[in-house]
């Protein structure tokens, strides 16, 4: 698993499939889960997209990440792009109210 170091924090992040260690290769998708969850949510999809498609994702500070973090992220923090990401698609679970 790779780390970003984010001004507010640091997020874990899995980065597979398309030339993922060159920053290179297929559109790129990123994966969001959401409360209570990490980045396994997403193990079969990525599986499936992962030869044709760059495949990011994070664990996000929301229950399942490892590591503290502060609860305020600064204005203008942009960890898709430190991280090298330039997303096609940002893909995360569909929610009912």
């Amino acid at each position: 698993m790779r780390e970003i170091e984010l001004t507010a924090g640091t997020v874990e992040y899995e980065d597979t499939g398309g030339h993922a260690d060159a920053g290179s290769g297929g559109p790129t998708a990123v994966f969001l889960h959401g409360l209570m969850m990490d980045a396994s949510l997403w193990d079969g999809p990525i599986a499936e997209l992962s030869g044709e498609h760059r495949c990011v994702a994070p664990t996000l500070p929301l229950g399942a990440h490892r590591r503290a973090m502060p609860i305020r992220i600064p204005a203008g923090d942009d960890p898709p792009r430190r991280a090298g990401v330039n997303p096609l698609a940002v893909i995360g679970p569909r929610t009912r109210v």
